[in-house]
């Protein structure tokens, strides 16, 4: 038996529409089934109930994992660069997946890169087709299909460069 680091959220909502999570942290036992770990979310989510006032309106448990080492390249890295790929859902309305700090390696001629082999073809292509015993979904479970287009674009991180300014 080992222990995994696990985050257990509960999202809460007051009388005024103002939300917070309610977060525990804390060690797993790695041998325990998924119905086992969603029976223990159940359970402390009562326990939430009951020191609090405000509606819980969704609870999620997350298994954390070790970070990667930086790669080589990390100097160069910003986040407010991304590569957005597009997948239709099963009711035809578009999903992006949005990757921050793109690689410089997967842009050709200013365009994303979807040739055969290429790493962002191979990272769409495992989209379209699950991994493991995961399939992919948007945020309303509704299942993606094939890659619609991919594309690149910017996006600011206002707060975090704000913070970033005086922090560092």
């Amino acid at each position: 038996m080992a222990s995994q680091h696990v985050r257990f959220t509960y999202n809460l909502q007051d009388a005024e529409g103002v939300r917070a999570p309610c977060t525990l942290y804390g060690a797993y036992d790695d041998t325990q089934t998924i119905a086992t770990m969603l029976g223990d979310l159940a359970t402390l989510q009562g326990y939430v109930k009951a020191v609090s006032d405000a509606q819980i309106i969704s609870a999620e448990v997350s298994v954390i994992t070790a970070g990667s080492t930086a790669p080589t390249n990390f100097a160069d890295s910003d986040c407010s660069e991304v590569a957005l790929f597009n997948f239709p859902n099963s009711a035809g309305r578009l999903w992006g997946v949005v990757v921050p700090s793109r690689a410089d390696s997967i842009v050709t001629s200013g365009h994303v890169d979807l040739t055969t082999g290429h790493p962002a073809q191979t990272f769409t292509g495992t989209i379209e087709a699950g991994v493991g015993s995961a399939t992919f979904t948007d945020r309303n479970w509704l299942a993606l299909g094939a890659l619609k287009d991919a594309f690149l674009s910017t996006r600011k991180h206002r707060r975090a460069l704000k913070r970033a300014s005086y922090e560092v």
